[in-house]
């Protein structure tokens, strides 16, 4: 099916998971056709970022996907050495900024006079975006905070874990409307911040007394808790590959594929994102098949 492009916004209930499953990566070839390609940079503002299935109850346009968190604790005698937290199914949602805002296409470097610019400036211009990711990371010299809050049965005391962040990070994405996506790809990224981290319950906003509750094995234990930052300051940076889903049309242009670099900027405390939160592409190229 060939389809030409319209912007498109996310449609609430849209399953990421299907059209992943679904994808179909057309590679058009014909012995007339030439290739055109835009070198671009591209910058894009996270919207929101969670557990799946939670974005998904907020009324968010996620797939209802249940997240899950699995830790492994290391200590040495009563001490805290690390904590090693393997998480499935976190959601980002995002939208690119237009050209002049966040968006750059020059230098070109395609056959066509320039077409291939124009052409990668419609295929994003305002295009939301959705992933899911799975991730590995390590939490590092580990400074453990006794918080006690009040609640109508009375004073309540639950633990926070805060340290240096490293991990790794694979996400699928789709680019626009997830049920007829533009397109669709991976991206692997290392992470690299300072968080602090909560063992919640499974509404992700409960506080349990410590991380025993998110660890399998341990007293209290629930597997459908969640052990999640409460402050997260990290930068994530690694690589892009996307394809066309069906036949991609841009005017005359026929998209192949877009990949490029990628760093990711979050910023967070407890279920609010803070300025700065955005998604950057750099030393992109995006590729078409022209008359």
């Amino acid at each position: 099916m060939t389809r030409l492009l319209r912007m498109r916004k996310f449609a609430s209930g849209l399953l990421l998971v299907g059209v992943l499953m679904a994808m179909t990566s057309v590679a058009a070839t014909a012995a007339s056709s030439n290739h055109s390609k835009a070198k671009f940079s591209a910058e894009s503002v996270i919207l929101a970022a969670g557990p799946s299935h939670i974005l998904a109850g907020l009324g968010l346009p996620v797939p209802p996907v249940l997240a899950s968190t699995d830790v492994d604790v290391k200590t040495k005698g009563l001490v805290i050495k690390n904590i090693t937290v393997h998480t499935v199914n976190e959601a980002v949602i995002n939208d690119f900024l237009p050209p002049g805002d966040g968006m750059q296409v020059d230098p070109c470097s395609d056959n066509d006079e320039g077409g291939a610019c124009g052409a990668t400036e419609t295929l994003l211009n305002d295009m939301p975006a959705l992933s899911l990711h799975e991730s590995t990371a390590r939490l590092t010299k580990v400074a453990v905070t006794r918080v006690t809050i009040d609640t109508p049965l009375g004073p309540y005391t639950y633990e926070t874990y805060a340290g240096k962040l490293r991990g790794k990070l694979r996400g699928a994405f789709v680019i626009g409307n997830p049920l007829l996506p533009v397109a669709a790809g991976e991206a692997k990224l290392k992470i690299k911040g300072t968080a602090t981290y909560v063992c919640f319950g499974p509404d992700a906003s409960t506080p349990q007394p410590s991380v025993a509750f998110c660890e399998a094995g341990s007293p209290g234990y629930d597997p459908a808790n969640l052990f999640l930052p409460m402050v997260l300051n990290v930068v994530d940076t690694g690589k892009f590959e996307a394809e066309p889903v069906g036949e991609v049309i841009v005017g005359d242009h026929q998209l192949v594929e877009i990949k490029g670099k990628l760093r990711v900027t979050v910023n967070a405390a407890g279920r609010s994102l803070l300025p700065g939160s955005a998604i950057e592409i750099t030393k992109a190229q995006a590729k078409y098949i022209t008359p």
